[in-house]
């Protein structure tokens, strides 16, 4: 069975009823007892999230309106024995009104209070958020930058290196082509030399003599 209930917290405001005259049957008390358990039995029973609806024991819910329904004639009768007491019982009326607002209001200010409470975590909350996603992608930001820059320095250093390794490369092959370039002047002078030489003088052979 289900039942509308607007807050779990049950602020406590007691069931009164009008003061009975003196010679009130025992089982007016009885009827106010039987309200009050139905009344606990709404406020104890399962919320169900996001509906405002509560699951209540269906057979005792029933049981305690039967007993309800038993008592109501005589809390009737009662009820009639006291209509002569019509001052006293609208001052009482009065008063359990004025209960009932002062209760409704102190609720509705702790609603008020809570809810003000829980706006300002949210509001603080989607801040925080907001403040670490800036700061995340600063974060991003600044290392993306930081990865180029190094990546630029890596570059420029690896040019460098090359063309240095270049240089002493082209250095290196410089001074071979210049020392083969000597070697084959000496072996040319060498070999001029050899062409301008006279040709060596044979002996005399015997016959020559």
């Amino acid at each position: 069975m289900f039942s509308q209930d607007s807050s779990r917290e049950h602020q406590a405001v007691e069931l009164q009823t009008l003061k009975p005259v003196s010679n009130t049957k025992e089982t007016d008390f009885d009827l106010q007892t039987k309200l009050a358990r139905l009344e606990d039995l709404i406020l104890e029973g399962v919320h169900i999230p996001l509906t405002g609806m509560t699951i209540i024991d269906k057979q005792q819910a029933l049981n305690q309106l039967e007993l309800v329904k038993t008592n109501l004639p005589i809390a009737l009768a009662a009820a009639t024995e006291i209509t002569s007491r019509e001052q006293e019982i609208l001052q009482e009326a009065i008063n359990y009104a004025r209960n009932l607002v002062e209760s409704a209001q102190t609720q509705a200010n702790q609603i008020l209070n809570e809810s003000a409470i829980i706006r300002k975590a949210e509001l603080e909350a989607a801040k925080m958020r907001f403040q670490t996603e800036q700061e995340c992608r600063r974060l991003q930001q600044k290392t993306q930058e930081e990865v180029e820059r190094w990546r630029q320095i890596a570059t420029t250093e690896c040019q460098e290196i090359q063309a240095e390794a270049d240089d002493y490369a082209d250095a290196v092959l410089a001074n071979i082509e210049q020392q083969l370039k000597d070697m084959l002047g000496v072996i040319d002078k060498g070999r001029q030399q050899l062409a301008n030489m006279p040709p060596p003088e044979l002996p005399l052979t015997e016959d020559e003599r």
